[in-house]
Protein backbone atom coordinates (compact mmCIF):
# COMPACT_ATOMS: atom_id res chain seq x y z
CA UNK A 1 0.00 0.00 0.00
CA UNK A 2 1.12 3.29 -0.88
CA UNK A 3 1.77 5.70 2.07
CA UNK A 4 3.69 9.12 1.69
CA UNK A 5 7.27 8.86 1.05
CA UNK A 6 7.18 5.40 -0.74
CA UNK A 7 8.05 5.22 -4.36
CA UNK A 8 7.59 2.98 -7.26
CA UNK A 9 10.13 0.14 -6.42
CA UNK A 10 8.68 0.28 -2.82
CA UNK A 11 5.19 -0.54 -3.92
CA UNK A 12 6.63 -3.62 -6.49
CA UNK A 13 8.60 -4.95 -3.58
CA UNK A 14 5.82 -5.18 -1.42
CA UNK A 15 3.52 -6.36 -3.88
CA UNK A 16 6.16 -9.07 -4.97
CA UNK A 17 6.99 -9.77 -1.25
CA UNK A 18 2.82 -10.17 -0.36
CA UNK A 19 2.38 -12.65 -3.14
CA UNK A 20 5.05 -14.64 -2.40
CA UNK A 21 6.66 -14.03 1.02
CA UNK A 22 6.08 -17.49 3.46
CA UNK A 23 7.71 -16.92 7.07
CA UNK A 24 11.38 -16.85 7.10
CA UNK A 25 11.84 -15.79 3.40
CA UNK A 26 13.87 -12.50 2.68
CA UNK A 27 13.59 -10.19 -0.02
CA UNK A 28 16.29 -11.37 -1.80
CA UNK A 29 14.70 -15.21 -1.62
CA UNK A 30 11.29 -13.50 -3.13
CA UNK A 31 13.60 -12.05 -5.57
CA UNK A 32 15.61 -15.20 -7.01
CA UNK A 33 11.86 -17.10 -7.34
CA UNK A 34 10.73 -14.22 -9.50
CA UNK A 35 13.50 -14.28 -11.56
CA UNK A 36 13.85 -18.53 -11.94
CA UNK A 37 10.10 -18.08 -13.38
CA UNK A 38 10.14 -15.54 -14.98
CA UNK A 39 14.22 -14.84 -16.42
CA UNK A 40 14.39 -11.18 -18.39
CA UNK A 41 15.47 -11.60 -21.66
CA UNK A 42 18.57 -10.18 -22.40
CA UNK A 43 18.15 -6.97 -24.91
CA UNK A 44 18.97 -7.89 -28.63
CA UNK A 45 22.39 -7.14 -29.81
CA UNK A 46 22.29 -4.65 -32.81
CA UNK A 47 22.37 -6.33 -35.94
CA UNK A 48 26.02 -5.29 -37.65
CA UNK A 49 26.08 -4.93 -41.47
CA UNK A 50 28.47 -6.19 -43.20
CA UNK A 51 27.74 -5.44 -47.17
CA UNK A 52 28.69 -1.88 -48.13
CA UNK A 53 26.21 -2.25 -51.02
CA UNK A 54 23.21 -2.29 -48.38
CA UNK A 55 23.97 0.36 -45.63
CA UNK A 56 22.82 3.48 -45.28
CA UNK A 57 25.26 6.22 -47.09
CA UNK A 58 26.42 9.05 -45.07
CA UNK A 59 27.14 12.42 -46.97
CA UNK A 60 31.39 11.45 -47.38
CA UNK A 61 29.89 8.79 -49.72
CA UNK A 62 27.71 10.63 -51.72
CA UNK A 63 30.37 13.29 -52.10
CA UNK A 64 32.98 10.74 -53.34
CA UNK A 65 30.26 8.75 -55.35
CA UNK A 66 29.27 12.33 -57.32
CA UNK A 67 33.01 12.95 -57.55
CA UNK A 68 33.61 9.41 -59.26
CA UNK A 69 30.95 9.59 -61.42
CA UNK A 70 31.70 13.08 -62.35
CA UNK A 71 35.73 11.97 -63.42
CA UNK A 72 34.14 9.07 -65.21
CA UNK A 73 31.62 11.35 -67.51
CA UNK A 74 34.12 13.50 -68.30
CA UNK A 75 36.85 11.11 -69.30
CA UNK A 76 34.01 9.40 -71.33
CA UNK A 77 33.05 12.89 -72.96
CA UNK A 78 36.81 13.43 -73.84
CA UNK A 79 37.23 9.93 -75.58
CA UNK A 80 34.08 10.21 -77.62
CA UNK A 81 35.33 13.56 -78.71
CA UNK A 82 38.91 11.88 -79.61
CA UNK A 83 37.01 9.15 -81.83
CA UNK A 84 34.58 11.30 -83.37
CA UNK A 85 37.71 13.61 -84.51
CA UNK A 86 39.80 10.23 -85.57
CA UNK A 87 36.81 9.15 -87.49
CA UNK A 88 36.73 12.72 -89.73
CA UNK A 89 40.53 12.99 -89.85
CA UNK A 90 40.79 9.66 -91.52
CA UNK A 91 37.63 9.73 -93.60
CA UNK A 92 34.78 7.62 -92.30
CA UNK A 93 31.40 7.72 -91.07
CA UNK A 94 30.68 4.57 -89.00
CA UNK A 95 28.21 2.54 -85.99
CA UNK A 96 29.67 1.87 -82.83
CA UNK A 97 28.16 -0.96 -80.16
CA UNK A 98 27.95 -0.26 -76.51
CA UNK A 99 31.43 -1.16 -75.98
CA UNK A 100 32.83 1.44 -78.89
CA UNK A 101 33.52 -1.60 -80.60
CA UNK A 102 33.36 -0.26 -84.56
CA UNK A 103 30.40 -2.14 -86.42
CA UNK A 104 30.05 -0.72 -89.98
CA UNK A 105 32.20 1.93 -92.02
CA UNK A 106 31.84 4.40 -95.09
CA UNK A 107 34.16 6.93 -96.66
CA UNK A 108 32.57 9.90 -95.42
CA UNK A 109 31.57 11.76 -99.32
CA UNK A 110 30.93 15.42 -97.37
CA UNK A 111 35.13 15.22 -95.77
CA UNK A 112 37.23 16.02 -99.18
CA UNK A 113 39.99 16.49 -96.88
CA UNK A 114 40.42 13.51 -95.02
CA UNK A 115 42.83 10.87 -95.34
CA UNK A 116 40.29 8.70 -97.29
CA UNK A 117 39.28 11.36 -99.38
CA UNK A 118 42.76 12.34 -100.30
CA UNK A 119 43.63 8.33 -100.90
CA UNK A 120 40.77 8.62 -103.43
CA UNK A 121 41.71 11.42 -105.28
CA UNK A 122 45.33 10.15 -105.95
CA UNK A 123 44.20 6.85 -107.57
CA UNK A 124 41.83 8.74 -109.56
CA UNK A 125 44.02 11.58 -110.65
CA UNK A 126 46.65 7.76 -111.64
CA UNK A 127 43.90 6.40 -113.20
CA UNK A 128 42.94 9.17 -115.07
CA UNK A 129 46.75 9.97 -116.23
CA UNK A 130 46.99 5.76 -117.30
CA UNK A 131 43.96 5.96 -119.70
CA UNK A 132 45.41 9.13 -121.13
CA UNK A 133 48.66 7.92 -121.76
CA UNK A 134 47.90 4.73 -123.37
CA UNK A 135 45.00 5.98 -124.90
CA UNK A 136 47.52 8.69 -126.60
CA UNK A 137 49.41 5.78 -127.99
CA UNK A 138 46.30 3.46 -128.75
CA UNK A 139 47.22 1.07 -125.97
CA UNK A 140 44.44 0.90 -123.83
CA UNK A 141 43.91 -2.84 -124.44
CA UNK A 142 47.11 -3.42 -124.18
CA UNK A 143 49.22 -5.94 -121.45
CA UNK A 144 51.66 -2.60 -120.28
CA UNK A 145 48.09 -0.62 -119.62
CA UNK A 146 46.37 -3.19 -117.75
CA UNK A 147 49.55 -3.96 -115.93
CA UNK A 148 49.90 -0.27 -115.12
CA UNK A 149 46.02 -0.26 -113.91
CA UNK A 150 46.77 -3.05 -111.61
CA UNK A 151 49.75 -1.61 -110.40
CA UNK A 152 47.32 1.69 -109.48
CA UNK A 153 44.24 -0.29 -107.71
CA UNK A 154 46.74 -1.90 -105.37
CA UNK A 155 48.09 0.71 -104.17
CA UNK A 156 45.14 2.21 -103.52
CA UNK A 157 44.00 -0.89 -102.22
CA UNK A 158 46.87 -1.10 -100.21
CA UNK A 159 46.70 2.65 -98.83
CA UNK A 160 42.93 1.87 -97.76
CA UNK A 161 43.93 -0.83 -95.95
CA UNK A 162 46.48 1.27 -94.19
CA UNK A 163 44.57 3.65 -93.57
CA UNK A 164 41.66 1.68 -91.82
CA UNK A 165 44.06 -0.41 -89.83
CA UNK A 166 45.67 2.85 -88.62
CA UNK A 167 42.25 4.25 -87.60
CA UNK A 168 41.54 0.61 -85.80
CA UNK A 169 44.38 1.01 -83.73
CA UNK A 170 43.35 4.61 -82.40
CA UNK A 171 39.97 3.10 -81.97
CA UNK A 172 40.90 -0.15 -80.19
CA UNK A 173 43.04 2.64 -77.40
CA UNK A 174 40.30 4.09 -77.00
CA UNK A 175 38.05 1.37 -76.15
CA UNK A 176 40.83 0.43 -73.81
CA UNK A 177 40.83 4.36 -71.79
CA UNK A 178 37.02 3.43 -71.41
CA UNK A 179 37.00 0.26 -70.27
CA UNK A 180 39.62 1.90 -67.48
CA UNK A 181 37.31 4.43 -67.11
CA UNK A 182 34.65 2.11 -66.14
CA UNK A 183 36.57 -0.25 -64.00
CA UNK A 184 37.97 3.33 -62.13
CA UNK A 185 34.64 3.94 -61.48
CA UNK A 186 33.27 0.99 -60.11
CA UNK A 187 36.49 0.22 -57.96
CA UNK A 188 36.23 4.06 -56.54
CA UNK A 189 32.62 3.41 -55.83
CA UNK A 190 33.27 -0.26 -53.89
CA UNK A 191 36.44 2.03 -52.07
CA UNK A 192 34.43 4.45 -50.97
CA UNK A 193 31.46 1.87 -50.10
CA UNK A 194 33.67 0.11 -47.88
CA UNK A 195 35.33 3.42 -45.85
CA UNK A 196 32.03 4.30 -45.45
CA UNK A 197 30.79 0.75 -43.83
CA UNK A 198 33.67 1.47 -41.72
CA UNK A 199 32.41 4.95 -40.15
CA UNK A 200 29.14 3.30 -39.38
CA UNK A 201 30.71 0.26 -37.70
CA UNK A 202 32.67 2.69 -35.62
CA UNK A 203 29.74 4.79 -35.06
CA UNK A 204 28.37 1.09 -33.44
CA UNK A 205 30.82 0.49 -31.81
Amino acid sequence: MWKPGTNWADVAQANTMKNTWKPGTTWTDVKSAYDTKYPSQPAAAPVRPTDPATVPKDATYNAQATNYARQRDDTLAGIGRERNQAMADYGYTGTFDAQGNLTGRAVDPNNPFSRAALLKRTYDQRAGSNINNYASRGMLQSGAYNAAKDNTDFGFLQGTNENERSLDAILGGLIGRTRSANTNYESGLTEAGAENLARLLGGLA
